[in-house]
């Protein structure tokens, strides 16, 4: 955390009333001025840790105060020693495994969401399927990769919907949001991509404003089953737009 401020401020000042000057005027990541000063995004994040309704958080702050709170043997100093060999911040209530894995242990994902929608921290967030919906995951967040694909499409939708938010760091720095399925060409995997895109394309004809996948692949053929859902697309947005869809 101290190397991404020291890096957004350039350099520091020599005295503490110039720094917290600095802290109120500079936006992390060097943004636009759509995005929080370095002052603000810092007391946002330290009020939605000390949440009373955030119990992990206050849990895990208690223990450390009694220093009953240890990570490899060690007394931890939240959040957590690094320094130790802990590179990854997580959570992990998975049944069936004797050892966690070697990560930050919180115990529930309040800690690693409040975080993750801050501008300190990991840029990076792996999750399963269990924060696809009812979770904000767009507040310093634009990109999205999908490492497998649910059947359904609305579930995919609700995943894309995560970063896809009001209020979002694209928004506010005016830049897109990214989405990426990853396959290796030939697999199941590459199928499944293009009939989920298929699929989407189809939603948004019927319902509107749902965004498209778009074609990653470059080429320019399609199957016949998506030249109909162009054509018929074309043919329906100026009524999608009267009905206001």
């Amino acid at each position: 955390m101290r190397r991404q401020v020291g890096r957004w401020i350039g350099v520091p000042a020599s005295n503490p009333k110039s720094l917290a000057a600095q802290f109120a005027r500079i936006r992390p990541r060097n943004t636009s001025s759509g995005v929080p000063t370095i002052f603000e995004a810092a007391k946002k994040l330290t009020e939605g840790l000390l949440d009373i309704q955030s119990t992990s958080t206050r849990a895990l702050l208690k223990n450390i105060a009694k220093g009953e709170q240890t990570f490899g043997g060690k007394i931890s100093h939240f959040p957590g020693r690094l320094d130790d060999g802990f590179r990854v911040m997580g959570t992990w209530d998975h049944d069936g495994h004797a050892e966690r894995p070697k990560t930050l242990y919180t115990g529930k994902p309040d800690i690693v969401l409040a975080i993750f929608n801050s501008p300190f921290g990991p840029d990076v967030l792996v999750t399963t399927d269990r924060l696809s919906e009812g979770v904000d995951l767009h507040r310093c967040c634009r990109h999205l990769i999908h490492y497998e694909l649910d059947p359904s499409p609305v579930r995919t939708l609700q995943r894309n919907g995560r970063v896809r938010r009001v209020g979002s760091w694209a928004s506010m720095t005016s830049q897109p949001i990214c989405y990426a399925y990853p396959t290796f060409g030939g697999t199941r995997d590459e199928k499944a991509v293009g009939v989920m895109k298929q699929r989407i394309n189809a939603f948004g004809l019927l319902l509107g404003g749902v965004p498209s996948l778009g074609d990653d692949s470059g080429e320019s053929q399609h199957s016949l089953v998506e030249e109909v859902l162009d054509r018929a697309r074309k043919g329906l947005a100026s009524l999608n737009r009267k009905l206001s869809v």
